[in-house]
């Protein structure tokens, strides 16, 4: 998987709510590449989290999508 992602022109990897986070962790160190935030996918946060209902979860994922893109831009990635 380490040599996809650094073959792949991929500029960033993700955390999943409710998966362990030391695989992504793992893969950011290895490659360089930054951890984005959080993306919520199985599961709504609780209600005072940054994702308590479809709509806010949907807008929370698309600004961890778009910091990580324009983060990715700055250095080039993409």
């Amino acid at each position: 998987m380490i040599e996809q992602v650094r073959s792949g022109g991929i500029g960033g990897v993700f955390i999943e709510n409710l998966a362990d986070s030391r695989i992504i962790q793992q893969i950011a160190g290895e490659t360089g590449l930054s951890a984005g935030g959080t993306l919520f996918t199985g599961a709504l946060s609780d209600l005072d989290g940054p994702a308590p209902t479809s709509a806010a979860m949907i807008a929370h994922n698309a600004e961890q999508l778009l910091q990580s893109l324009r983060a990715a831009e700055e250095k080039g990635a993409c």
